[in-house]
C-alpha cells in the first residue's frame, strides 16, 4: 500500500515537471509578426519648471544688507526696492559735493560773485577813458592854438591810452573769468550726480513686475556683486526648462510639440510646445538649453517641480514595426525557426523600431 502511494506521488511530480516543461518551451516560441502602425519619434529630456522670465538679481555693488524690504512669495512692480546695502567704507560724499556746486554757483550768479566786481572794474574804466578822452581833446585843441604846454598834452594822451588798454585787458579777464566759474559749476554739478548714482546703486530695485521666488541673503550678511540676491520671475505663469543631449540638438525646433510629465502629478502628462532654444551649449552639463510653453497644465505649479519631457519630432503613419526587444545589436532578427535575418532599420522610440527592409509583416519572429 505505501508503494503504490509513493509510485503516485512519483507520477504526479513527473507530470507536473512536463506541464512547467512544454510551458517554458511554448513560452520559449512565442512569436509575432511585425505591425503596419503610427510611430511617434521624440527626443527625451529632463525637464524643470520655471517662472517665465526668471533671472538672477545681482547687486551693483559690495557691501552689507542693511535692510531687506521683501520676503519670498511677495509680489512687486518694477522698481520696487527689495534692499538696502551698506557700503564697506565711505568712498563718496554727496553733501561735500554739494556744497563745492553751491559755492561754485555763488561765484558764478551770487550777489558778490567775481564777475560782478570785474564788471564794476569795467565800468569805472570806462567812465575814467570818457574823461581822459575828453581832457586829451581840449588839450589838443588848445595846443593847436598854440595855448598850453605839450608836456601836459603828452601826459593826458598817455593817460587815455593806458585808461583804454586798462579797459580792453579788463574785458578778456572778464571773458577767461566766465569760461571758468563756469566750468567749475559743470564739473561741481558732474561730482554730485555721480554721487547721487553711487548713491543709487546701494538701493536694489526690481526690474519688471516679480514675484519673489527665493531670497539668497539675510540681513546683516556681507553679498558681492557676483552673488545672485534673488530668484524672481513672473508671478502667475511658468515654462519648462529642458536639457537636450548634444546628438539631439540638431533636430529640435521652434513649435514641436512636447509632452510633459512632473513628478510632482504622477500618472498624468501635459501639453506644451517649444518657444526657445538657446544657441550655446553648457558646458557644466554639457547639453543645451529649451523652454517649452505650457498648452494644458495643472491648476497648481512651484518653480523647480522637476519633471521629463518628450518632444516630437515626427509622427510617421504607416510604418513596419517590430518591439525593440526583438532586435539584437547586429540589426538582426530571429524568425520562428532559428533562422536569423538581417534588417534595414529606421527611427526609434522607446518601444518600437521602424523596420525598413529585410523581412515584411508575414514574418514569424521570436525573440533572440
Amino acid at each position: 500500500m505505501q508503494n503504490r502511494n509513493m509510485h503516485n506521488q512519483v507520477f504526479l511530480l513527473s507530470f507536473f515537471i512536463g506541464i512547467l516543461f512544454l510551458g517554458a518551451c511554448n513560452e520559449e516560441k512565442l512569436s509575432i509578426n511585425p505591425t503596419l502602425r503610427d510611430m511617434t519619434i521624440s527626443v527625451y529630456a529632463s525637464a524643470i519648471v520655471q517662472p517665465k522670465n526668471h533671472y538672477l538679481l545681482f547687486p551693483e555693488v559690495n557691501g552689507i544688507i542693511n535692510k531687506l524690504e521683501v520676503t519670498e512669495g511677495d509680489t512687486l512692480i518694477e522698481n520696487d526696492i527689495i534692499a538696502y546695502i551698506k557700503p564697506l567704507r565711505e568712498n563718496y560724499d554727496v553733501k561735500s559735493f554739494e556744497l563745492q556746486r553751491q559755492l561754485a554757483e555763488s561765484k558764478l550768479k551770487g550777489e558778490s560773485n567775481q564777475l560782478s566786481l570785474i564788471e564794476s572794474e569795467i565800468k569805472n574804466l570806462k567812465a575814467q577813458c570818457i574823461t581822459d578822452s575828453i581832457n586829451y581833446s581840449r588839450l589838443k585843441n588848445l595846443w593847436e592854438k598854440n595855448i598850453g604846454s605839450k608836456a601836459e598834452l603828452d601826459n593826458t594822451k598817455l593817460k587815455y591810452e593806458i585808461c583804454i588798454e586798462n579797459l580792453l585787458s579788463s574785458g578778456e579777464r572778464k571773458k577767461q573769468l566766465e569760461i571758468e566759474l563756469k566750468n567749475q559749476l559743470k564739473q561741481t554739478q558732474i561730482n554730485v550726480q555721480r554721487s547721487q548714482s553711487l548713491l543709487q546703486d546701494y538701493i536694489v530695485k526690481v526690474k519688471g513686475d516679480s514675484k519673489v521666488y527665493k531670497l539668497n541673503k539675510e540681513e546683516g550678511e556681507m553679498i558681492s556683486r557676483q552673488e545672485a540676491l534673488a530668484e524672481l520671475g513672473h508671478k502667475s505663469e511658468f515654462i519648462v526648462e529642458m536639457q537636450i543631449d548634444e546628438i539631439d540638438i540638431a533636430k529640435i525646433e521652434l513649435g514641436q510639440k512636447t509632452i510633459v510629465s512632473l513628478d510632482a502629478y504622477p500618472n498624468q502628462t501635459y501639453k506644451a510646445n517649444i518657444i526657445k532654444v538657446y544657441p550655446s551649449k553648457n558646458l557644466r552639463n554639457l547639453s543645451f538649453q529649451v523652454e517649452a510653453q505650457f498648452l494644458t497644465r495643472p491648476e497648481k505649479l512651484y518653480a523647480g517641480l522637476s519633471g521629463e519631457a518628450n518632444i516630437i519630432i515626427e509622427q510617421k503613419t504607416n510604418v513596419l514595426t517590430i518591439p525593440l526587444e526583438y532586435l539584437d545589436n547586429e540589426n538582426k532578427v530571429t524568425d520562428i525557426n532559428n533562422k536569423k535575418h538581417v534588417v534595414q532599420v529606421g527611427q526609434k522610440n522607446i518601444e518600437l523600431v521602424e523596420i525598413i527592409s529585410g523581412i515584411d509583416s508575414s514574418t514569424q519572429l521570436i525573440k533572440p
